[in-house]
C-alpha cells in the first residue's frame, strides 16, 4: 500500500482506541469503581470536560 493509506489506517485505529478507551472509563464512573477526577486525568482532560461526557453517555459533544 502506499503511504499515505497507510498513515491513514493508522490514524484511524488510534482514533478508534482512543474512543474505546474514553468509552471503557465513562463506564467505570458510571460504575462508582472511579471517579470522574481520576477518569479525566486518565483521559487528559479537564474534569468538566469529562463530566460533560458522563452527562452524555460516552458522546463527545
Amino acid at each position: 500500500m502506499c503511504k499515505a493509506i497507510d498513515d491513514w489506517i493508522e490514524e484511524e485505529r488510534n482514533e478508534g482506541k482512543s474512543e474505546g478507551r474514553l468509552d471503557v472509563l465513562v463506564e467505570l464512573v458510571k460504575e462508582g469503581m472511579l471517579s470522574i477526577k481520576d477518569a479525566s486525568v486518565k483521559a487528559s482532560m479537564r474534569e468538566d470536560e469529562f463530566q460533560k461526557i458522563v452527562k452524555n453517555e460516552g458522546k463527545i459533544i
